[in-house]
């Protein structure tokens, strides 16, 4: 059974109060996460991940009643990168459950389902995704958690969540109505007021796809950009022209930056020019996102 980390280390700054503590049919967003969680019966123990400025809502919340793992800061990443990164460390499982602590709507079923296909179809990750190509990275089911360690020691500021899922060995993209959401809100999470009280989902995503294929062009693309980021370059641009056509725009999106970091890297500071059937390098402005 899977180590179940609830990722709750936000400032929730969009939220008066807190948005762990907001509430939801009278109950607290983090408390309704992991009761989802604890209710699958999927955990074989349930800890919640936070940073130092998140920690005093968290404890409020939770009474002792969870294990709770603070943000190492010695980590180079940041973010949900940095707390799986550091639940990892600090537990050594096997395999991992993720949850964010925002998700309002997010019920036992789709995780029971989540983990049930990816371990039917042998997958190391498995994560939902939206009709709209969009995943939500948050909410996975990771076989292979010492990747999340890896991102974030090699990549640092630039770590993401997404990472894990690119480099797995057999990584599963599953439509999220294949897991029983059918508006589009069970993965949702939700960043402001108005998303919790007006949410305005995207609508749920009905393919399977096992993305092995560009999770090997990846690892090649790391491989090569070892000694420099450069040396990915090509490769970068394969995987995002795989994910791109496979639907999967999130995954193709994060394989363009790293594309267009590797141009800058070997010095084309502005880019390509022009506009590219992905999305324009604008090197300077690039975020690392989920």
């Amino acid at each position: 059974m899977p180590l179940c980390i609830v990722l709750a280390g936000g400032a929730s700054l969009r939220f008066p109060g807190g948005k762990l503590s907001s509430r939801l049919l009278g109950e607290p967003l983090l408390l309704r996460v992991v009761r989802a969680l604890e209710s699958s019966g999927l955990c074989r123990e349930l800890a919640v991940s936070t940073s130092p400025v998140a920690l005093g809502e968290v404890d409020r919340l939770l009474e002792g009643a969870y294990d709770v793992v603070v943000d190492y800061s010695w980590l180079p990443c940041r973010g949900p990168s940095r707390g799986i990164a550091s639940a990892t460390i600090h537990y050594a499982p096997r395999e991992i459950l993720l949850a964010a602590g925002d998700m309002a709507w997010l019920t036992p079923q789709p995780l029971e389902a989540l983990v049930d296909e990816a371990r039917r179809r042998g997958a190391t990750a498995a994560a939902p995704m939206w009709a709209t190509g969009f995943l939500q990275t948050l909410a996975g089911y990771i076989r292979e958690p010492w990747l999340a360690v890896e991102s974030c020691l090699r990549r640092g500021r630039l770590a993401r969540p997404s990472d894990v899922y690119r480099s797995a060995s057999k990584p599963l993209v599953i439509g999220s109505a294949h897991l029983g959401d059918r508006d589009g809100r069970t993965f949702m999470s939700v960043n402001t007021v108005e998303e919790m009280l007006r949410p305005r989902p995207d609508p749920p995503g009905h393919s399977v796809t096992d993305a092995s294929e560009a999770s090997g062009i990846h690892r090649m693309a790391l491989a090569r950009s070892s000694a420099s980021l450069a040396g990915g370059l090509v490769y970068y641009w394969l995987e995002a022209r795989w994910y791109r056509e496979a639907g999967i725009l999130h995954l193709a999106r994060h394989a363009w930056q790293d594309y267009c970091w590797a141009l800058h890297a070997a010095g084309y500071s502005g880019g390509p020019s022009g506009r590219s059937s992905l999305m324009p390098c604008r090197v300077r402005t690039l975020q690392a996102t989920g």
